[in-house]
């Protein structure tokens, strides 16, 4: 079992490793367990705290979300997660939703990219079974579809 918790705020969040290998990234990133996003996605406040090569980036695609429409680079990724006892990981390839840090302006002081948390989506979630009970116990429990 995959464990997760809810933060200070309330929001579900599960710990990860992320890798993408072309990049050399390899670090640890809490994702929001977001059942509306499509794809797991890095956002810039983690992007830049794990110093994320953002100038390596290429191709982008525009995404639409709850916050508008803003360009995101794919990237071929591993999302790794420990069981619940810390010795079995289990990983997952993905392509992963990168979104570049958006430059404050005066008509845009606070872009709303930057203030997003990564999301694990359904890329992910859809592969596991998820148990959620944030009144009784604050838990989340993620586990193989098959358990």
């Amino acid at each position: 079992m995959i464990a997760g918790s809810f933060d200070s705020s309330g929001q579900p969040v599960v710990k990860s490793r992320l890798v993408v290998p072309r990049l050399g990234v390899d670090d640890e990133v809490d994702f929001l367990v977001d059942t509306g996003a499509d794809s797991t996605c890095l956002h810039p406040a983690d992007g830049q705290y794990i110093r994320f090569p953002y100038d390596e980036l290429a191709v982008s695609l525009d995404s639409e979300g709850v916050g508008g429409s803003h360009p995101y680079y794919r990237e071929y990724a591993y999302v790794v997660f420990y069981e619940s006892d810390g010795i079995r990981p289990r990983a997952f390839d993905i392509i992963l939703a990168v979104a570049r840090p958006e430059q404050p302006t005066p008509s845009n002081p606070r872009p709303v990219v930057n203030r997003l948390p990564s999301a694990l989506g359904r890329d992910v979630s859809n592969r596991l079974r998820m148990d959620y009970d944030f009144l009784a116990d604050g838990w989340i429990s993620l586990q193989d579809e098959r358990s």
